[in-house]
């Protein structure tokens, strides 16, 4: 880190030996730089891999206490799907929603605190913005079920797991440290290679004049044969 008035120092004057030295080993270093850019590249994308593990990590918290694979599942008379209801919903008011809605079907007459006989709903957590919900029900009567609870802004949950939110999470964390020791490892490989920072700099210079030189060469007036240049030079 440099002070607020590097800025102005200007470039540090070098020898001419140390450039041209540079210069001939340009292939060696421009390789180095690659590498150098390889690494940046994939610890970026270390970083994006362990944000984007937290925040599924993130949404599991409220499935932790869920002691089943976060997946729908299925017997040869049963069926189990997992959701959200929006707000802090108590398990008597989804009854009753559920309730309501099974009773408007021709088949089935149930009112809200009668039994159930063919379906049940756990939560497994609520707070402000949203309750998640278990719901264990008949094959028969899993599309009213749920089209009851989607009348209430009922959603599925968006990822399924083979394995339980605890289980699911202990393995992103796993995923995670193995990204942080990658990350760990590409930093000790970077702070081996800036002993080439001065080198990759003067490097850099050398091109940037050769850049400049042909812009302004493209810019000076000529013919086939001749050439127009004006300046100065010293007294």
């Amino acid at each position: 880190k440099k002070g607020l008035l590097s800025a102005l120092e200007g470039k540090t004057l070098v020898e001419a030996e140390v450039q041209e030295d540079v210069v001939r080993r340009k292939d060696e270093l421009l390789e180095i730089v690659r590498r150098i850019q390889a690494l940046d590249k994939e610890n970026a994308e270390c970083k994006a891999e362990i944000l984007k593990l937290e925040n599924t990590i993130q949404s599991l918290v409220p499935w932790l206490k869920l002691d089943v694979p976060m997946k729908a599942q299925e017997t040869e008379y049963t069926s189990m799907i997992f959701g959200t209801l929006p707000g802090n919903m108590n398990l008597e008011s989804i009854y009753a929603a559920v309730a309501t809605g099974l009773s408007e079907d021709s088949h089935l007459k149930i009112g809200a605190g009668e039994d159930t006989g063919g379906w049940d709903i756990d939560i497994i957590s609520s707070g402000q913005d949203q309750t998640c919900i278990a719901v264990v029900t008949l094959k028969d009567l899993a599309e009213a079920v749920e089209d009851s609870l989607r009348s209430r802004g009922f959603s599925r949950a968006s990822q399924e797991w083979t394995e339980t939110p605890s289980e699911a999470c202990k393995a992103l964390e796993g995923k995670i440290r193995k990204y942080r020791e990658r990350m760990e490892e590409i930093k000790k490989q970077l702070l081996a290679l800036s002993e080439y920072r001065e080198q990759i700099k003067l490097l850099a210079d050398y091109y940037r004049m050769r850049a400049d030189r042909y812009e302004v060469l493209g810019e000076i007036p000529q013919s086939e044969s001749t050439f127009i240049v004006s300046g100065y030079i010293p007294e």
